[in-house]
């Protein structure tokens, strides 16, 4: 009878996703010391998750009680608050549930029951907090009843909160990009021939037919006509980006 008691005093949840905070034994322990379990050795595990994704919450109620289970998420332990319970004739009876559950609580009363069934998986999917944290840390709370106090059990992991990618590209160009291979900046610019030039050489450009003389300044509308052409391109691309 005696182990038996003792048997009845050690932990009765353990975390297994995501990894807890302290090394655990068979039973879960340590989990009698809000807000994280108490003293104990770290296991240094961080989960990385991102800001609004579901992420999924695994342990077991290694011994069974009639009761309850919270989840919440802070960004340091002590913003954790634990409900006061309901405690008559030293046993626990209620402990008050948020039906609406703000910051850092993300769901109460989960798992409500009756029955004390011992070895038991639970899971739940929660919806990770909008925030960039670097070490926050979710908590997994207990609410047992027809128990002595203590009243509550506490596991924890260590979380990094990242922010979702926006879908920015790596690299932005920046003002007008470099001409492209294939275009030519001087496009419409009739040069005179080379005077050494060889029969049948050509420009890059084409050759207006009857033309023979250099049209002078270049100023007239054919000569301008691919430089607007080109001015216009490039307006075109800006307005783009």
């Amino acid at each position: 009878m005696t182990t038996l008691v003792l048997v009845l005093a050690l932990g009765h949840i353990k975390l297994s996703s995501p990894p807890s905070t302290l090394v655990q034994d068979t039973y879960g322990n340590p989990q009698k010391t809000a807000p994280c379990g108490g003293n104990g050795t770290a296991t240094n595990a961080v989960t990385e998750v991102e800001a609004g994704a579901q992420l999924e919450v695994r342990w077991t109620e290694t011994i069974g009680h009639p009761g309850h289970f919270r989840i919440g998420i802070a960004r340091t332990p002590s913003e954790f608050v634990t409900p006061t319970a309901v405690v008559m004739n030293n046993d626990c009876k209620s402990a008050p549930i948020e039906t609406n559950p703000s910051y850092p609580t993300i769901v109460d009363g989960l798992f409500a029951h009756t029955n004390a069934p011992s070895n038991v998986q639970r899971s739940t999917t929660i919806t990770v907090p909008m925030m960039r944290c670097e070490n926050c840390t979710l908590q997994l709370m207990q609410f047992m009843s027809n128990h002595a106090p203590g009243c509550f059990y506490f596991q924890c992991a260590n979380l990094r909160i990242v922010m979702p990618d926006a879908g920015v590209p790596a690299e932005l160009d920046a003002g007008i990009d470099e001409p492209d291979a294939g275009l030519t900046v001087d496009a419409g610019v009739t040069e005179a021939p080379d005077a050494g030039a060889e029969e049948g050489e050509h420009h890059h450009h084409d050759e207006i037919p009857g033309e023979t003389e250099p049209m002078g300044c270049g100023c007239n509308g054919l000569a301008l006509a691919p430089w607007s052409a080109l001015v216009l391109l490039l307006w075109r691309r800006r307005r783009s980006w």
